[in-house]
């Protein structure tokens, strides 16, 4: 990819794409009451953690199971699809915090992939490489900012 060829391209990019997204968040938070807001980002804190234990551990092997790997593409895909219509057709409100509540497990099961795979990669070492630590850096930080919008998204009235 892109960011394969130079990790100084990929860790610019990186920081670029987090500092973005700083501002933006603030604007959210503060449209929202300050106290969901912070519970949304301590709901956040909680389910890496767990994630990462679970993921991390050897309880049970995420990233070799090809069905569960379907599944979470399946059911991004839906989601996406559910969220691209709420543009061009009125959904209830039920309906949409119900959305939000299954994006925030469908993002709990991607971390928990993640943190897995890189339980995995970590034994290999063609892997122990700054770009590989980049895009796993950059597939968690995409998965924990998307379960916070989809709490955040489920926590608005």
């Amino acid at each position: 990819s892109f960011l394969d060829t130079n990790i100084w391209i990929g860790m610019t990019l990186f920081t670029l794409c987090s500092l973005s997204f700083g501002p933006l968040l603030a604007l959210i938070m503060l449209e929202m009451d300050e106290n969901d807001g912070f519970t949304a980002m301590k709901m956040v804190l909680v389910v890496t953690i767990l994630t990462g234990f679970i993921g991390y551990g050897d309880f049970i092997s995420f990233a070799d199971s090809s069905l569960f790997a379907v599944l979470l593409f399946v059911s991004l895909i839906a989601l996406l699809l559910f969220n691209f219509a709420r543009f061009f057709i009125e959904i209830s409100r039920a309906t949409t915090k119900a959305a939000a509540i299954f994006g925030s497990f469908l993002f709990s099961l991607f971390l928990l992939y993640d943190f897995n795979y890189i339980k995995k990669q970590s034994g290999l070492s063609s892997s122990n490489n700054w770009e590989t630590a980049l895009d796993m850096a950059f597939i968690l930080y995409l998965d924990i900012i998307n379960l916070l919008l989809e709490i955040l998204d489920a926590m608005s009235n």
